[in-house]
């Protein structure tokens, strides 16, 4: 789900100013400039590491931004369900992460951290079919999601989207056969 960025972040210290992620992008800047010296000073003591996220954060300020959110759900009969595909899922979406820098990772997810927390599976099922109905409602930026989408810039929303072909295999999702056919000749335009 994509949509053209703009400023709804509220502004620090403002009760109704609103700014963008470049507002925050160039405070972290800041923060990482000044690390060694005092308030005013800039450091020259950064390192490659440190250099190379500021261009990298830099570089993407220039660019145009969208507010992005990927979906992905794993449905299959009890007697189908194999563990290892859903775990295919985000590994899928490893090749776009960086050590030092971004990566993608699930956000919304049925499972729970102890199994106290769901007695009977009623907060399971429940949370099921909330993701369910909110796919279907392609409901991405949506109040109960309204926290959970990420900015990419042109740049990378182009390398995701151009998933490459046969360049890397995910080993537990196999590719499925289309078929091309012709629009139909009744379809309104």
């Amino acid at each position: 789900m994509i949509r053209a960025h703009k400023a709804e972040l509220p502004k620090p210290g403002t009760w109704f100013g609103k700014v963008d992620w470049k507002h925050f992008a160039k405070e972290e800047i800041k923060k990482m400039m000044k690390r060694d010296k005092g308030a005013g000073e800039t450091s020259d003591k950064l390192t490659k590491g440190e250099r190379s996220v500021i261009e990298a954060i830099e570089d993407n300020i220039s660019k145009v931004a969208f507010d992005t959110g990927i979906r992905a759900l794993y449905i299959a009969d009890k007697e189908h369900y194999n563990k290892s595909n859903q775990a295919g899922i985000p590994g899928s979406m490893r090749q776009y992460g960086s050590t030092n820098l971004n990566a993608f990772r699930p956000d919304k997810t049925t499972s729970f951290d102890f199994p106290w927390q769901d007695f009977m599976d009623y907060r399971l099922n429940n949370k099921k079919r909330q993701l369910i109905n909110l796919y279907k409602k392609r409901g991405f930026f949506r109040p109960l999601y309204s926290k959970t989408h990420f900015i990419l810039s042109a740049e990378e929303l182009a390398t995701i989207y151009h998933f490459p072909g046969q360049v890397s295999r995910t080993p537990t999702v196999s590719r499925i056969n289309s078929k091309k056919a012709d629009a139909p000749s009744n379809l309104p335009v």
